[in-house]
């Protein structure tokens, strides 16, 4: 029966909750298990250490663009990366929010020198035909973490602490990750966890919400990735916009659910 009957295990477990995949705007999924049913086997260690040296190749990248446009360019880089001690990271662990937070300037300086080049009728692609532009994929890359963050700081100054979030995150843990936030995937499963599709359509997606704001859900982010929803789930953005106030943060909309407004009549047909 090997050959005839379709294994359907882990299907079964993700039905109930016990495994579930997450699909962030970059590799690497990720992968959650509940402890009722497995353990994680040894080894997380060298994969942690195999994806530090991937990011650490991609700033790498990064350091040469930043030298390359800076030399086509005529301005001279500015490039050091250190802890929150002052310490060189030679030899020693990268402080994480020092490594975000230098990442996030080289990506800032690509982008300005390649202004720069491209003001000056130069295009930075043309300036060596045989150099490929890796650091750029590797910005974009990046530069997704940045949007991140900045959504976490927009969510910080708009949404009180301890309120209830609810954030369209396409299953990625990062969004959904806010200091002294109660936050949450939507669409999400009744566990849950990321629903790991989206809404039907706006009616379901509609439903879905005034449950969940039934339930105590304060707030609704929508990131400006995902904005393509204002313009595919036409009813449900209508739905929005009559009943709910919004933040525009720029980089997301914030709306608040607890601050609900009686939809607006409409004008009676002749």
């Amino acid at each position: 029966w090997r050959e005839t009957v379709r294994r359907d295990d882990l299907s079964i477990y993700a039905q109930d909750g016990l495994l579930q995949v997450e699909y962030p705007e970059h590799y690497p999924v990720r992968l959650s298990v509940s402890p009722s049913l497995a353990v994680v086997d040894d080894g997380r260690e060298s994969d942690i250490e195999g994806l530090l040296e991937a990011y650490a190749g991609e700033v790498s990248q990064l350091l040469v663009e930043v030298l390359r446009l800076s030399a086509i360019a005529g301005s001279p880089p500015a490039v050091d990366l250190r802890t929150e001690e002052g310490h060189a990271p030679r030899g020693g662990p990268v402080e994480h929010h020092a490594f975000l937070a230098e990442t996030n300037r080289l990506e800032e300086e690509i982008h300005e020198l390649q202004q720069q080049l491209e003001g000056a009728g130069r295009n930075p692609a043309e300036a060596d035909a045989h150099a490929p532009q890796p650091a750029f994929t590797a910005a974009r890359r990046l530069g997704y973490g940045r949007l991140v963050e900045r959504i976490r700081a927009a969510v910080a100054e708009t949404v009180p602490s301890g309120s209830a979030v609810l954030v369209v995150s396409r299953g990625d843990r990062a969004l959904v990750e806010l200091e002294d936030r109660q936050a949450a995937h939507f669409p999400q499963d009744p566990g849950g966890g990321y629903l790991g599709h989206h809404p039907r359509d706006s009616e379901d997606a509609i439903e879905r919400l005034e449950e969940l704001r039934a339930r105590g859900a304060d707030y609704l982010v929508l990131p400006s990735t995902s904005y393509w929803w204002l313009e595919h789930y036409r009813g449900f953005a209508e739905h929005l916009r009559e009943r709910y106030s919004v933040t525009d943060a720029g980089i997301c909309s914030i709306y608040g659910l607890h601050r609900a407004r009686a939809p607006r009549a409409r004008e009676a047909r002749r």
